[in-house]
């Protein structure tokens, strides 16, 4: 039998059914009405997950012990309403629930009167006698079937059925529908989110502090006294260690003696006109490039500000602009306000411009926190002596592209390695690439396949699988094997591939409804996309750079 916390009745202002409070807005009928029909001892209501639990009605009604002079009920809220035709007759499909868990497709069918077609979202129903189809719907929805109209009774209008406030990942509205009343105005989904977001927060913070604490024990057997730092920076000489770091220190100092000779020899160079037309030069670079970024900077804040714009374009100014970055000056890319735009385009929804954006700004904080200053001279080599000039033109005439060769063809030890698993990867490559192509040539070959169909001998027509119609017409229909061929609409402006069973080819291609004798025979398989090797790369902001840029990506 059923619980008695569970069974329908009145209740302060609303209505209590499937184990909660229906606070009702409006009442269709009187509630007195309702009264007497859910005390009436002819009519059992039953909660609605409870019935859903069945097959069948008569199971439900063989376990709950319902005797057959006795009419089964539930109760329901509609959450969505839908019509539509079939063999010229309406069919009115009902989503409904119990404002719990429990959810459940109802199909009415006959002549429905225009109240029941009326219904809105949110409308407390009373169902007499359901019955359950044996199918179950695709999203897994048990369907069931009113044949008469006469069994459905409006009660009225529950207060607080809405949609959940929650947003998708994709930006849109939750089409979840909760209770305020029992639920609050976010669905469970998004409830367990928040959660777990709350959850994440709080381990991180766990995290920190015990990396804290660890750092902390770790640190003060160390260092028990407080370290001295030094307030300005100091040039030292190098000493001789017996330590393992002695030869590296000594190349060091090697290097930075032959690039104190290379400077000392670029100063000693008088100005000449060559060097002033090279200032010249360089300094109209300057000015050139400075005009380029300002015009371009202009660009991206028209396109950006615009509601609509084109990706292409907006790309293509993203990664010039990152190229004229470590040409501008410091001052200038802190003065303008690019770095404001490049964080407002880290939401843009195309993920290219994105990430584009992403590298702009890195570059601008990579150029805004450098320190411009001169480091050819380690602070750690004592600086040499002046000597006269005479000297170091003899000096450093001979001795230092005798040292420039030696740096430039220094090599490493493992490059003969490195060369060799080069060539390796590169083969085994070739050898996935040549089987790839194999692979292709060989589903090319293949423009058929035999199947088991079905024949519908009335109307001497193949189908994949039984006809829904020749099956409500009582038609012979036999499983037979066929051959199934693929075709595609040679249309240049279509290409459809449509398939056909026994030669038996529809009318009119389904893609742009011209005659199918506009075809070709073509393979089963989808053939592979071409794919692009390494020196056959596109721009983001070119043609066709949206084709498979490898091979592992078909």
């Amino acid at each position: 039998m059923v619980d008695v916390k569970d069974q329908a009745k009145i209740f302060k202002n609303g209505l209590m059914a499937n184990g909660i409070h229906l606070v009702m807005k409006d009442w269709i009928i009187n509630i007195n009405e309702i009264g007497d029909i859910l005390s009436d001892n002819s009519t059992m209501f039953i909660p609605m997950k409870s019935l859903l639990n069945y097959v069948n009605t008569d199971k439900c009604r063989r376990e709950l012990s319902i005797p057959r002079n006795v009419d089964l009920a539930i109760i329901c809220t509609i959450i969505m309403s839908n019509s539509n035709y079939y063999n010229d007759k309406e069919l009115l499909t009902w989503l409904c629930s119990d404002l719990q868990e429990s959810k459940c497709r109802i199909t009415i069918r006959g002549m429905i009167p225009p109240d029941i077609k009326e219904a809105k979202t949110g409308m407390a129903c009373a169902i007499l006698n359901p019955c359950i189809h044996d199918k179950i719907a695709t999203d897994g929805l048990i369907n069931i079937i009113v044949k008469d109209v006469c069994n459905i009774l409006l009660i009225g209008q529950v207060d607080g059925v809405n949609n959940c406030k929650g947003v998708t990942s994709q930006n849109a509205p939750c089409k979840n529908v909760v209770y305020s009343h029992e639920h609050g105005e976010y669905c469970k989904y998004h409830l367990k989110a928040a959660m777990q977001q709350k959850r994440k927060v709080k381990q991180s913070a766990n995290d920190d502090s015990k990396t804290k604490k660890t750092a902390t024990e770790f640190i003060q057997p160390k260092f028990p006294q407080p370290v001295n730092i030094l307030k300005k920076p100091e040039s030292f000489a190098l000493v001789d260690n017996k330590d393992k770091s002695s030869a590296k220190m000594n190349i060091i100092a090697n290097l930075g003696c032959l690039m104190d000779k290379v400077m000392s020899d670029r100063g000693i160079l008088k100005p000449t006109a060559t060097t002033d037309s090279a200032k010249q030069q360089n300094n109209n670079t300057k000015f050139q490039n400075r005009q380029e970024f300002d015009t371009l900077l202009g660009t991206l804040v028209k396109l950006s500000s615009g509601g609509s714009c084109d990706f292409k374009k907006l790309l293509g100014i993203l990664q010039l602009i990152l190229k004229k970055i470590p040409s501008i000056h410091r001052q200038v890319l802190k003065d303008c306000n690019l770095l404001r735009i490049c964080t407002k385009l880290l939401d843009h929804p195309s993920e290219c411009i994105a990430i584009e954006s992403l590298r702009i700004k890195r570059a601008l904080k990579k150029a805004l926190e450098s320190n411009q200053s001169d480091l050819s001279t380690p602070t750690f080599i004592k600086p040499q002596q002046q000597k006269s000039e005479s000297t170091r033109l003899v000096n450093n005439s001979d001795k230092v592209m005798k040292d420039l060769d030696v740096i430039l063809n220094t090599s490493s030890k493992v490059d003969h390695y490195v060369d060799a698993e080069k060539v390796q990867s590169t083969h085994a490559r070739m050898l996935v690439l040549e089987n790839m192509d194999k692979a292709e040539e060989l589903k090319k070959t293949i423009k058929h396949v035999n199947v088991m169909a079905s024949f519908c001998q009335d109307c001497n027509k193949w189908s994949e699988t039984t006809d829904p119609v020749c099956k409500e017409q009582g038609h012979t229909q036999v499983r037979k094997q066929t051959r199934k061929e693929f075709h595609k609409c040679i249309n240049d402006s279509c290409g459809y591939r449509y398939f056909s069973l026994n030669g038996q080819k529809p009318p009119l291609c389904p893609g742009c409804k011209s005659s199918t004798l506009i075809s070709e025979k073509t393979s089963i398989y989808k053939l592979r996309k071409d794919y692009l090797l390494d020196n056959e790369k596109l721009l983001d902001c070119e043609i066709g750079a949206y084709r498979p840029a490898d091979s592992n990506s078909c």
